[in-house]
């Protein structure tokens, strides 16, 4: 089952539209060109309907990487903050959310074509008594939510013991379903939050849905792009000039510049 890292994030002073470029034509081809064992990544943003009565969310914009192992896109980051892999100054690094995941259960809805459409995740903190609580979802809630309408796939995914930045308090485990109906899907699992409410406390768990900014890149499309991908990223290199970092910034929790 292929691993994952995830990377919740959103741009300094609304700079939406700068970030965006960089992030889907720039950094995403980098680590996928870069990193030994890289499968594909995609890049979503917050879909308008989420959860009845759901707080307002932190992240507007999820991405997820797919590969064979971790210390593969680890060892690709080595270059970061140089030409070969540049940070756009659009980028926060206040509030960015960022672990590696590895998937132990996954449940599909029925035989048929892989569906790389809006999602839904359920990040959630559970430390105490995990593998119950791994083991209570992958064999009760994985398959309720994904027989539901509008959902299609799910798995549920642990935090790696090997990260490449120290992982957030609230990135034990996370869950991560394919839809092909996010407003069917957020109501029919907002009917079973009522019906069977899952069992933790609601600050220990964010539900989300995204929806997709652009289509799922393969590593192979990144070394071998057609030529309209490759002259709209060869752009947002070059529009991208000097707006980056040369280091990390200064923030908790980082490491130094």
């Amino acid at each position: 089952m292929k691993q994952l890292l995830i990377v919740l994030s959103n741009p300094r002073g609304g700079r939406d539209d700068e970030f965006n470029e960089w992030y889907s034509y720039v950094h995403l081809w980098d680590v996928l060109r870069g990193s030994p064992g890289a499968i594909a990544a995609q890049r979503f943003a917050l879909a308008p309907g989420q959860l009845p009565g759901a707080a307002p969310l932190e992240h507007r914009y999820l991405a997820v990487y797919e590969a064979d192992e971790h210390q593969g896109f680890t060892d690709g980051h080595a270059e970061v903050f140089t030409p070969a892999m540049p940070i756009s100054d659009a980028f926060s690094f206040e509030d960015f959310r960022e672990a590696y995941y590895e998937p132990f259960a996954a449940r599909k809805r029925a035989a048929g074509p892989k569906v790389y459409g809006d999602v839904i995740i359920e990040r959630i903190a559970a430390s105490a008594g995990a593998e119950d609580f791994a083991n209570w979802y992958a064999d009760h809630r994985l398959p309720q939510i994904t027989r539901l309408p509008g959902f299609e796939s799910g798995r549920i995914s642990r935090a790696a013991a090997h990260q490449m930045l120290p992982p957030n308090p609230d990135s034990h485990y996370i869950a991560l379903y394919r839809v092909s109906d996010h407003n069917a899907a957020l109501a029919a699992l907002a009917a079973l939050n009522q019906q069977a409410p899952p069992p933790w406390p609601a600050s220990a768990a964010i539900t989300a849905c995204y929806t997709p900014l652009i289509p799922r890149l393969t590593a192979y499309a990144a070394l071998h792009p057609s030529p309209e991908l490759a002259a709209r990223a060869a752009k947002a290199r070059a529009a991208l000039g000097s707006r980056v970092y040369t280091g990390f910034p200064s923030l908790p929790g980082l490491p130094p510049a």
